[in-house]
């Protein structure tokens, strides 16, 4: 009985939430870091010359007029948030709500209302060589 009464809230639970669109259901471009446009570049060498902290995730936008909140959730959330939500990074591009698996490399940016991040975790000079970069068109999304 309990467990009918878990899965019937969990159910309910994410029947109610509000409706994030999930940024994996895009149609992406892969590009190598030589093929990123040359502001995405520039942006992600500023931020790897910086210090930051392991846990930082970098979000920035490059387009005036939009600006990116950003919130995540993972093992310190608790069993519940891991249960109904999962692993996720969630973005709040003004009025936008887009979500994106865990284990996505940051910085997040956006440029051009393109959404660039890399598939690599932890990002550095030597994996930047190598690395993967998804570019998602958020045009129709954001107008």
């Amino acid at each position: 009985m309990t467990l009918r009464v878990i899965l019937a809230s969990l159910l309910i639970f994410q029947a109610c939430q509000h409706r994030e669109k999930d940024l994996l259901n895009f149609e992406k471009r892969k590009l190598t870091f030589l093929q990123l446009p040359d502001d995405v570049k520039a942006t992600y060498l500023k931020e790897l010359n910086k210090q930051h902290a392991s846990d930082d995730h970098i979000v920035i936008s490059n387009d005036q007029g939009y600006t990116i909140k950003y919130d995540r959730t993972g093992m310190d959330d608790g069993i519940w948030i891991l249960l109904t939500k999962g692993f996720k990074h969630y973005f709040y591009i003004n009025n936008k709500h887009l979500t994106l698996q865990a284990n996505q490399g940051a910085p997040f940016i956006l440029s051009k209302k393109k959404f660039y991040y890399s598939h690599e975790l932890n990002l550095d000079e030597q994996k930047r060589k190598n690395a993967t970069f998804a570019e998602i068109n958020l045009s129709n999304e954001l107008d």
